[in-house]
């Protein structure tokens, strides 16, 4: 999985064109088991569409039980207009992340005559994990992390009139697991509950899928020798959503979904929550959290966060996000580039502009471009000097939360309210002022009447289409002279050879799209390849 998931990235960040992810059985698209190797893929493939978005294409996940080569055109039409997709009888089935309305049962209850067993428990979440169960009843525990050792247990755990057993063995090592449980059989009751809280966030793909993908597979082995009742995975929502910086830690964790969904698939216990933020310290840098309240997502108690896990898992839920998120500060975010269907369902309508009672009521144009900059200039750390109002906020250097700031920042300043996409609909100082402040005089249309009836008129068409159509003479001869516009792939637009099937190779092409003229529009080079491509053709 590591090796796969190096090659993805180092494909991607070379490509030339966009680059789609065809996995088989990844998905538990219809609750039938998943392919947690696979599924990694799509974790990292979600970080890979903020961090590279203009090469990303998108991920698929044919069918299992049907040929690759009869899913072609479901292929196809999964291209259109989705980012993540699942074949599966021929149907088109798309995620969606939407808020869980249903009342979860009474938590699963904790046992004092048995045994719980914790990864990780040496650390900041296992602690805490430990506190909580204890408190919910338990009065045996096995604390198992790499370099654990019974010195490091807080007094307060110490004290707490439990056994707890503290052993250090790597999760990821099957022979150490085994020896950990060898001893666990022969001096503690019989282990029924395996909780998952190993992980590390930074280092190679390789360091950072091992306790997530190798040690929940050992686990999942070990667990067939007890009678389990509760077995959960502690993994992240940036296996869900992804994280700029967190490809690896997003893949490892997405692989833990897959376990949960395939152990339920063969009738075991398994919960995989997808936690996004902990109120536990030390589980973020200064620079994480803040990057976490610029987003929107706020910490959860971790007394809520477990007992809601136990919910979760009395439930039978094999998967779930647990967040506590202000979606439209999220998604102000997340969509800034390109619009995130998965999360459609969530966050609430902003209005579309400003009303022209608030328009009328701000300064002319001139001094909103004037305050524009100073705002810009500030974000930057710059004198306002060097911001030039024509070019682009992201080719003046704004990244995506910048952008979210300045959008802030206008709406105290002028007491507006701009949808999210403001910014990038109008995407530099000047073009924003005129979006703000249009000229109303020369928008203006008086005294034009129509009689009723008024024949259509096409006075002039621009066009780009398949055949080399430029104008409505060229439409003309497309239709009446019988030309076929559907070809193979051009030269040109493909790195290898044609594949042999007509339904891959052959579409309607629009040719010379390499002739965008960037500086015409004094667009960047960076800015113009980060437009979505029809913008490109409708310049």
């Amino acid at each position: 999985a590591a090796g796969l998931c190096d090659k993805l990235q180092a494909s991607v960040a070379t490509s030339p064109v966009p680059v789609h992810v065809l996995t088989r059985g990844a998905q538990p698209a219809r609750a039938e088991a998943a392919d947690p190797t696979a599924a990694a893929l799509w974790g990292l493939g979600r970080v890979l569409a903020l961090r590279e978005p203009e090469r990303w294409g998108g991920l698929i996940d044919l069918d299992p039980a049907a040929a690759p080569a009869d899913q072609a055109a479901a292929v196809i039409a999964a291209l259109a207009g989705e980012e993540q997709a699942a074949i599966r009888s021929g149907r088109l089935l798309v995620p969606r992340l939407a808020p869980v309305t249903a009342t979860l049962p009474e938590p699963m209850p904790i046992r004092g005559d048995r045994t719980y067993l914790v990864t990780g428990g040496l650390g900041g979440l296992g602690l805490a994990l430990a506190t909580h169960l204890i408190a919910a009843g338990a009065r045996h525990l096995a604390l198992v992390g790499r370099t654990a050792s019974a010195d490091k247990l807080p007094a307060a755990l110490r004290d707490a009139g439990a056994e707890i057993r503290v052993f250090a063995a790597d999760v990821a090592d099957e022979a150490a697991i085994q020896a950990v449980a060898g001893e666990l059989d022969a001096s503690m009751p019989r282990v029924v509950g395996i909780l998952h809280a190993a992980g590390v966030k930074d280092g190679a793909t390789a360091e950072v899928l091992a306790p997530k993908l190798s040690g929940a597979s050992v686990l999942d082995r070990l667990s067939r020798r007890w009678p389990v009742e509760l077995f959960a995975l502690f993994g992240s929502a940036a296996a869900v959503w992804g994280d700029r910086d967190l490809p690896a830690y997003a893949a490892g964790n997405a692989a833990l979904d897959a376990l949960a969904h395939r152990r339920r698939a063969e009738g075991l216990p398994a919960t995989a929550v997808d936690w996004a933020r902990f109120d536990v310290a030390g589980m973020l840098s200064e620079t994480a959290a803040e990057d976490f309240d610029r987003l929107g997502i706020r910490a959860i108690p971790a007394e809520r966060a477990f007992v809601t896990m136990r919910s979760l898992a009395a439930a039978g839920r094999p998967q779930a996000v647990v967040a506590d998120v202000d979606w439209d500060a999220f998604k102000a975010v997340y969509e800034g580039r390109r619009q995130r269907p998965m999360l459609s369902r969530l966050g609430s309508a902003r209005a579309p502009i400003v009303e022209s009672s608030a328009t009328a009521s701000l300064p002319p144009r001139p001094v909103v471009a004037a305050r524009l900059r100073t705002l810009v200039a500030g974000l930057l750390g710059v004198e306002e000097t060097e911001v030039d109002p024509e070019r682009g906020f992201f080719a003046l250097g704004l990244d995506s939360f910048g952008v979210v700031e300045l959008r802030r920042a206008i709406e105290r300043e002028y007491g507006l309210e701009l949808p999210t996409a403001a910014l990038f609909e109008a995407p530099s100082i000047a073009a924003l002022a005129a979006r703000l402040v249009p000229d109303t005089e020369a928008e203006a249309v008086a005294g034009v009447t129509t009689a009723p009836y008024e024949p259509i008129a096409i006075v002039g068409a621009g066009l780009r289409l398949p055949g080399g159509v430029r104008d409505l003479d060229g439409l003309r001869r497309l239709l009446f002279d019988g030309i076929d516009a559907v070809v193979d792939l051009p030269e040109g637009r493909r790195t290898g050879p044609l594949p042999p099937e007509p339904v891959l190779r052959q579409a309607g092409w629009l040719d010379a799209v390499d002739r965008f003229d960037a500086d015409f529009f004094g667009i960047s080079p960076r800015e113009a390849a980060q437009i979505d491509p029809q913008h490109r053709l409708l310049l």
